[in-house]
């Protein structure tokens, strides 16, 4: 082997790979990226003749997309398993709010909180808000008997 040919042509390709999918992109045939390579990478003349280039830049273009396909793969898994952390989240919050509350009925409504209660045939509603909290429930739950049966 060739004391100058040590680095492996498609290595070399891979470490320039960005450069190299640009230039093929911007021109119509690989013999004008090459033209292009030349002027920006002058040192490629001497890793990779032409005709090597030819072979592997349609190499390097499928196995560009090849991953380009795998990492929008994986981050559509990303944000899957990020839904599923909120909603693991949202679960385990819900888990902690009661059904009931001093003889209220507790129901979560377009993302609030809020207490129904049927007072003289028909149901009325306390809404809480965003998230559960017990002493704010019970202060509304006063000023509502307070409101209506005073």
């Amino acid at each position: 082997m060739n004391a100058d040919k040590k680095d492996d042509p498609f290595q070399y390709m891979i470490l320039k790979k960005e450069m190299i999918l640009s230039a093929i992109s911007q021109t119509s045939t690989l013999q004008k990226a090459w033209n292009i390579l030349l002027e920006n990478i002058p040192e490629i003349e001497d890793k990779i003749r032409f005709n090597t280039f030819k072979v592997y830049a349609r190499i390097l273009v499928k196995f560009s997309e090849a991953i380009d396909k795998k990492e929008s793969e994986i981050e559509k898994v990303r944000q899957d398993l990020e839904f599923l952390k909120k909603l693991s989240q949202n679960h385990e919050e819900s888990e902690s709010v009661p059904k009931r509350f001093r003889g209220w009925g507790v129901q979560m409504n377009n993302g609030y909180y809020r207490l129904f209660k049927k007072i003289n045939g028909k149901v009325r509603w306390i809404y809480i808000g965003k998230q559960w909290n017990q002493s704010a429930a019970g202060e509304k739950i006063s000023r509502f008997r307070l409101d209506n049966f005073v």
